[in-house]
């Protein structure tokens, strides 16, 4: 009996992985077409304690503020990229709860494009194979049992 229930919990969160993916796959199409493409320069980084990475925090331009967001990057450090380098970004505004979020991710220079949603999906992906293959060998087990 107690096979039958583990191997539910387990086939319950292979749906939950699969809600996840589907939710991310629309959010990320929901950016692609929305994005505007614009330049930008790299106002300074923001230092995270646990990786040597850096994220870089860019002004738009063409905006009448001069604000700073954080970007989404792969794998830059103030070295290879310093500040006041102009690079080609994708920004979509979000709104939630009467806020705008930016959602800004760097295109051009192409080594450091953010491409998260590969990612991602494969890593749900791979998740929900496992969950399904332990419910589905759990089930079993508890049917013969």
């Amino acid at each position: 009996m107690e096979q039958l229930v583990i191997g539910g919990v387990f086939l319950f969160s292979a749906v939950i992985f699969i809600v996840t993916a589907v939710l991310y796959w629309r959010s990320e199409k929901k950016f692609r077409r929305d994005c505007v493409r614009c330049k930008a320069i790299v106002v300074d980084y923001v230092v995270q304690d646990y990786s040597r990475w850096q994220t870089p925090r860019v002004a738009l331009e063409g905006e009448g503020r001069r604000l700073a967001y954080r970007c989404k990057s792969r794998r830059m450090n103030s070295e290879v990229c310093p500040r006041g380098t102009q690079v080609t970004v994708d920004y979509s505004v979000k709104k939630f709860l009467g806020m705008d979020f930016y959602d800004i991710r760097i295109v051009d220079p192409p080594q450091f494009a953010a491409e998260p949603a590969k990612t991602v999906i494969i890593m749900l992906g791979v998740m929900t194979l496992i969950s399904l293959i332990i419910s589905a060998a759990l089930i079993a087990a508890g049917i013969r049992g």
